[in-house]
């Protein structure tokens, strides 16, 4: 796994892209899982959430961080997204 070098900077709009574990078709299953994390997740107050596209395999979020960095943002989602799925299907 490579290490890729991540700038941060306050103030700036970033644009974030996903991918399911290896691109398992899952996240168009439950959109109410989806509507949930990131309700939850933004309502924290750590980000804007500007934009957002929900695709079957993958998601794009335009954000505006507040008080944590896009990739503990994105941490946070796929944390959270994870334990729901697994949890209304059983796995």
């Amino acid at each position: 796994m490579s290490k890729l070098l991540r700038y941060y900077s306050d103030g700036q709009y970033y644009f974030i892209t996903a991918v399911t574990y290896q691109r398992k078709r899952i996240l168009l299953d439950n959109p109410e899982i989806w509507a949930r994390v990131i309700n939850e997740v933004k309502n924290t107050g750590t980000f804007d959430l500007i934009a957002w596209v929900l695709m079957q395999d993958h998601f794009h979020l335009i954000i505006h961080p507040i008080k944590n960095r896009p990739d503990q943002i994105l941490k946070q989602i796929k944390i959270k997204y994870s334990y729901f799925y697994r949890k209304i299907n059983g796995i």
